[in-house]
């Protein structure tokens, strides 16, 4: 395990919106993470809103505001957002260890964040899971199928940050997303940075060295919502 290679230093994640519906997580503990100040950086969100599986809020040109009953944005969960126009996020936050941070999973549909910082095939990633033959993982444009001694299969081949995802499930239960280095077996690497896998999608997240601190030199990188 390389937990202690999660330490709280503060990182900034980005991420490009079309001005349709996107599908999106953050895997950031963000600070502070109420929906005015984590949605700050956009700037068009007039007419935007954004829901979780739950709750919804609108953004209000009048208040100048997020409107509505989603009060705070949390990295296991996938969120719904939709603006008239393109726009840009960027986030503040440190970095989550997938490993300590379980996902409670209800019966049959569960709108879940991606908390590594690295790609995974969606077997590895849904590993912890004792999945059912029928159980389905959907993102934005792709899905697959748990198939009894088969595993997960579909042309949803990998799940990556920051995109969010539909998980159906049979029975409850909890999702523990794997360390991507255990899986690599990268022992000598302490870098939680951005790998480019073979399918589709990018994970996004920038690290920061405390010396380019503060917001102003921060990095990010967008990323266009319709790859997943």
């Amino acid at each position: 395990m390389f937990q202690s290679y999660y330490t709280p230093i503060r990182h900034c994640s980005g991420r490009y919106f079309e001005s349709r519906l996107n599908w999106i997580s953050i895997n950031l503990d963000l600070m502070p993470n109420t929906i005015n100040d984590a949605l700050f950086s956009l700037s068009s969100p007039s007419g935007a809103t954004i829901k979780s599986q739950a709750t919804f809020s609108q953004f209000s040109d009048i208040a100048s505001a997020w409107i509505g009953d989603l009060l705070t944005l949390d990295a296991s969960n996938l969120y719904q957002y939709n603006g008239l126009y393109k726009d840009s996020l960027s986030v503040i936050g440190n970095y989550i260890d997938p490993t300590l941070t379980p996902i409670p999973l209800d019966t049959p549909w569960n709108w879940i964040g991606y908390l590594p910082t690295q790609s995974l095939k969606v077997n590895d990633a849904l590993m912890s899971i004792e999945a059912s033959n029928g159980d389905i993982i959907k993102s934005q444009l792709h899905f697959a199928q748990y198939l009894d001694g088969v595993g997960w299969i579909g042309n949803l081949k990998s799940m990556s940050a920051p995109n969010g995802y539909l998980l159906k499930l049979s029975n409850i239960d909890t999702l523990i997303y794997p360390d991507p280095l255990d899986l690599k077996g990268d022992v000598d690497s302490k870098e939680r940075n951005p790998i480019v896998p073979d399918y589709h999608g990018l994970t996004e997240i920038s690290a920061t060295p405390k010396a380019l601190l503060p917001f102003a030199r921060w990095q990010s990188i967008q990323v266009n919502m319709n790859l997943v």
